[in-house]
């Protein structure tokens, strides 16, 4: 029996193996390094809140029911129900899954809260956790009250109907930051893809997040047949990166500080060169500026267009 389990156990490594070596070996350098920077001691992902403030803040009572809905509300009754029934039926196979099940959930709490870094995509790691052990104790309380199937069924559709929306609880396509966003972008790809196509290496240059960003604008230029390398300088802090990304890109696209959808209330350090950048690219003959796109406050995402090497 023991041999059996650990060939099980060899041959579920060997399958994951398979699938994260590669991975990792293509891509684990992107990710060492992103991870480096966004936990480092500088890093604009840090929430400035007090102790209680980072115990709750993936469960407290506002983010909790945004990203759990109804959730929220069921989770610790329904542990304590499937537990009681549980412990009635004296079935420790299932106490055992059970106990399980609340190690995995203490430990992604642990791994979300322990950290400074902190966002509800990151708490997504917590609240799929939740939703699973929700559905596992469900499931297990169906079977000890012995409903019938029929009876589950209808609670399943009820919860559905009235508790499902087909929305993402962290931004919505009508939030004005998203709107903006979309216009943004929408406005520079014409532009942008014009002066892609008209030679020179295409490299292009994002200054800031928002509302313009390079992977939307790398998407929709690859969407229209047009692959170039985009370069996002959202976490540069030091004037001298701004100078280097700039000297080697032949597009430049700034928005000027304070639009609408920039950023996204984080503090990226980017942001504080917009004006010094603007300035001096329009100070520079070689290059040429496009305002592509204008809010009602008068500030503008801007092209630079190298017209010669």
């Amino acid at each position: 029996w023991s041999r059996a389990i650990a060939r099980v156990i060899t041959l579920l490594i060997l399958g994951a193996a398979c699938l994260i070596v590669p991975y990792l070996f293509t891509n684990g350098l992107g990710i060492f390094l992103y991870i480096r920077d966004v936990t480092g001691a500088g890093s604009m992902w840090k929430v400035q809140v007090s102790t209680w403030g980072h115990l709750t803040y993936y469960l407290n009572r506002g983010t909790g029911t945004s990203m759990l809905g109804w959730v929220w509300y069921a989770a610790v009754p329904t542990f304590m129900v499937c537990l009681a029934l549980l412990v009635r039926a004296r079935d420790k196979p299932e106490l055992a899954a059970f106990a399980a099940i609340m190690v995995a959930l203490l430990t992604e709490y642990l791994i979300v809260t322990v950290s400074g870094n902190k966002s509800l995509l990151i708490g997504s790691i917590l609240y799929g956790t939740i939703i699973a052990a929700v559905v596992w104790c469900l499931g297990k309380i169906a079977i000890r009250t012995r409903l019938r199937g029929r009876v589950v069924m209808m609670i399943g559709v009820l919860v559905f109907s009235t508790q499902w929306v087909p929305r993402i609880a962290t931004m919505q396509r009508t939030d004005p930051a998203m709107m903006e966003t979309n216009n943004a972008n929408l406005a520079a790809l014409p532009v942008l893809l014009k002066a892609l196509r008209s030679g020179g290496t295409g490299t292009v240059f994002v200054t800031v997040p928002g509302p313009a960003y390079a992977g939307t604008l790398e998407f929709l230029t690859k969407q229209s047949g047009v692959s170039r390398h985009f370069v996002a300088g959202y976490t540069f802090d030091k004037w001298e990166q701004f100078a280097q990304a700039v000297s080697a890109s032949d597009v430049v696209v700034l928005s000027e500080e304070g639009m609408t959808g920039q950023a996204l209330g984080f503090a990226f350090p980017s942001v504080q060169f917009q004006k010094r950048l603007l300035e001096t690219l329009r100070a520079q003959p070689q290059f040429k500026g496009i305002p592509v796109f204008t809010d009602d406050k008068q500030r503008s995402v801007w092209l630079f267009l190298r017209s010669s090497k």
